[in-house]
């Protein structure tokens, strides 16, 4: 099968494989009244987006942005599966990158705090970002991707390994501590993840990872809640900044308030 296209069916169906095992082994009746249908209309509108940009945007924003190039990880002397490992990595600070600014620098915020305003953390949450967002994260990743020289194979390897890790960080099962805390010194886990979506504005800006939580103990972004803080945590974002209707027209206008 074609990476791509293997990229794409692991998009639209790692959400609803993790879903269904929520369905089997949640004990939690939470529900917000239309969040289901909500969601899948602002996540049809994100796959829309993220099509309009690769097919659109793509190719003139490379031939725009390509004078920028600082430093070329495809051309490397080293053997090659060293290669995909180092460009894997800088994939995912690029991301920790990302994340970071979208809560630091306020017009970016505006575009992701959709995705925290989410009261209920599960799978589901992992499709609910502001079409918006996916266009100022194509244009940040992009460039620092044009920048380093990354190759386009490396950067498929890493969308479909973090499409399936971005359902599994926002399953709403946690890991069994003594299993999560040997997990959480490499990769983001549930447990991990959760403290990031909290109502505490400390621990909102926390735990930024996207795949590798090291990257938060490396630069000091790291906090750490047990499981029983964690079943005790509130979830979301002020009241200011959520949307307030479960509805298509609240959730993609939320950026505007």
């Amino acid at each position: 099968m074609d990476l791509n296209l293997l990229s794409w069916v692991l998009i639209i169906t790692s959400v609803p494989f993790f879903l269904v095992l929520e369905k089997i082994y949640s004990k939690d009746k939470f529900i917000i009244q239309g969040r289901y249908k909500t969601i899948l209309s602002i996540q049809t509108s994100v796959i829309t987006t993220s099509l309009l940009c690769s097919t659109i945007l793509l190719t003139p924003f490379v031939i725009l942005i390509a004078p920028l190039e600082i430093f070329s990880f495809s051309q490397l002397q080293m053997p090659r599966i060293l290669n995909i490992f180092f460009s894997f990595l800088l994939i995912d600070f690029f991301l920790y990158l990302n994340h970071l600014l979208h809560h630091k620098i306020p017009v970016l915020w505006k575009l992701h705090r959709l995705h925290h305003s989410d009261k209920k953390v599960d799978t589901l949450t992992t499709w609910l970002h502001h079409p918006l967002e996916v266009l100022t994260t194509f244009i940040i990743l992009l460039t620092l991707y044009v920048m380093f020289d990354l190759a386009v194979i490396v950067l498929v390897i890493y969308s479909m390994v973090f499409t399936i890790h971005a359902a599994f960080a926002h399953f709403n099962i946690l890991v069994p501590e003594q299993i999560d805390k040997y997990l959480r010194k490499i990769i983001v886990t549930p447990n991990a993840h959760r403290v990031h979506h909290s109502l505490n504005t400390k621990e909102e800006n926390s735990n930024y990872g996207q795949i590798f939580l090291f990257w938060d103990w490396l630069f000091g972004t790291y906090i750490y809640r047990s499981n029983e803080e964690l079943k005790q945590m509130n979830y979301g974002i002020d009241d200011t900044q959520t949307p307030k209707k479960t509805s298509f027209y609240d959730y993609l206008s939320n950026p505007l308030k």
